[in-house]
């Protein structure tokens, strides 16, 4: 019976660690801003940042395609927003959220 237990659990622990392995993480992450240059295609852009972009606004200015998407930073005040002119990086900046703090109590009421 213990033998069969532990070929079961073994059976287990191989399969688990066999489909870790094949994962691949392409999430966002700030250092990967380094790897970008202004004229990138869209698509050249979105590959190296990964998939976990929102489009926060599309436009026709001018007959100019404008689209900006950002990505979230580690830290949740923290985005980065990345504008594409006719499918071109045109810029990109980090924006700080400001955090409203909201205190309660009663020796706030006078």
């Amino acid at each position: 019976m213990k033998s069969y237990l532990f070929f079961c659990c073994s059976l287990i622990l191989l399969f688990l660690s066999s489909c870790g392995a094949s994962v691949q993480f392409t999430h966002f992450t700030p250092d990967k801003i380094k790897g970008l240059d202004l004229g990138m295609n869209r698509n050249e852009v979105l590959e190296i940042l990964g998939p976990d972009y929102t489009i926060t606004r599309k436009e026709i200015v001018d007959q100019d395609t404008i689209e900006v998407v950002y990505y979230q930073g580690y830290v949740s005040d923290q985005r980065y927003l990345f504008q594409f002119k006719n499918n071109k990086l045109d810029k990109w900046e980090k924006e700080i959220q400001r955090r409203q703090v909201l205190q309660y109590g009663s020796d706030l009421i006078k």
